[in-house]
C-alpha cells in the first residue's frame, strides 16, 4: 500500500477529521507566486527553441491569450507529498506544530473518479520538476501531446489544465502529488461558480480570508475517512498519541488508522 501525506496545522486536521472533508483550494493562492504561470514560461521557451528558424506568432497576442485563459479558468487543488515524516514538510506546512495525514493513494485515485466536475476531469498526478532555464530546451511533454504548435494560442487552455503537474525545480524537495480539477468561470462575474458533484449531492464554492488579507476560494468536499491509513504527530505539537487516537475514534469509531509520533528533534 502506497501512502501520500497531507501536512497541515492541528486545526486543519481537526476540521478534516471532524467533518470528513478536504478542501480543494485556488492554486494561484499557494506559496509559489509563479504557480501556473511557470508552465506558460516553459511553453514560450519551448517554442523559441523548437522553432527557432520559424517565425513565432506575435508575442503580445500570445500573452493576451494567456491572460484571458487565466481569467476564465481556475484550478482547485489538494496538495500531498510522497515524503513521510519529512523535516522540510514540517517546517513549511506545520511550523508551529502540526499533523501529517497519510492517505491510501489507490483509494485517492478511486475517490477522484467519484467527483463530478461538469466538462472537466479530477486528476491525481505526480508533480514533475523542471528548469525553465534548461539550455537544451528539451521539453518532451509538448512533443508527446496533441498540440498544433503552428497556432500556439489554441493550446493555452489545455496547457493551463495540465500546469499543476509541473513546478520549478527549486520545489523538488516537496516530492509533491496533486489532486486537482479545473473550473471554467461563468461569463458574468456576478454569477456564482458552478457546482461540483459527488453522486447527486452538489457542493458550491466557498471563501475564506487568507493571512495576507486576500479572499481565497475553495471547494470543501466529503471523502471516506477509511482512506486515512496513518497519522503522524509533528515536532512541537504537544499532543499525545492517545489524545489523537481518541479524537479520531470520537468521529470515526471503526477507524484503524495508525497513529505515530515523529522522532525528529526540530524545535
Amino acid at each position: 500500500m502506497s501512502l501520500l501525506y497531507h501536512y497541515c496545522s492541528l486545526d486543519a486536521f481537526c476540521q478534516i477529521t471532524r467533518k470528513s472533508t478536504i478542501r480543494f483550494s485556488d492554486i494561484t493562492k499557494s506559496n509559489d507566486w509563479d504557480e501556473i504561470k511557470f508552465m506558460f514560461d516553459i511553453y514560450v521557451r519551448y517554442l523559441e527553441k523548437r522553432y527557432r528558424d520559424v517565425r513565432l506568432p506575435d508575442r503580445e497576442a500570445l500573452n493576451e491569450e494567456i491572460k484571458r485563459t487565466l481569467d476564465s479558468i481556475k484550478i482547485y487543488c489538494f496538495c500531498l507529498s510522497k515524503s513521510e515524516d519529512d523535516l522540510s514538510q514540517w517546517r513549511g506546512y506545520a511550523p508551529g506544530g502540526g499533523i501529517s495525514i497519510g492517505f491510501d493513494s489507490e483509494m485517492l485515485a478511486e475517490y477522484a473518479e467519484s467527483i463530478s466536475v461538469p466538462g472537466e476531469q479530477v486528476r491525481l498526478e505526480k508533480v514533475e520538476y523542471m528548469d525553465k532555464d534548461d539550455s537544451n530546451g528539451s521539453f518532451p511533454y509538448f512533443d508527446r501531446g496533441n498540440y498544433d504548435h503552428s497556432s500556439p494560442a489554441d493550446n493555452i487552455a489545455e496547457i493551463l489544465k495540465i500546469s499543476p503537474q509541473f513546478k520549478n525545480i527549486g520545489f523538488q524537495a516537496e516530492n509533491e502529488y496533486r489532486l486537482y480539477f479545473p473550473k471554467k468561470l461563468p461569463p458574468a462575474t456576478e454569477e456564482p461558480l458552478p457546482c461540483v458533484y459527488v453522486g447527486e449531492k452538489e457542493y458550491s464554492v466557498d471563501y475564506k480570508l487568507s493571512e495576507n488579507g486576500s479572499m481565497k476560494s475553495f471547494y470543501e468536499i466529503p471523502f471516506p475517512f477509511e482512506m486515512v491509513k496513518k497519522i503522524w504527530i509533528g515536532p512541537k505539537l504537544l499532543q499525545s498519541e492517545d489524545n489523537i487516537k481518541s479524537f479520531v475514534k470520537r468521529y470515526h469509531p471503526s477507524s484503524e488508522t495508525e497513529i505515530l509520533r515523529t522522532e525528529l528533534t526540530y524545535r
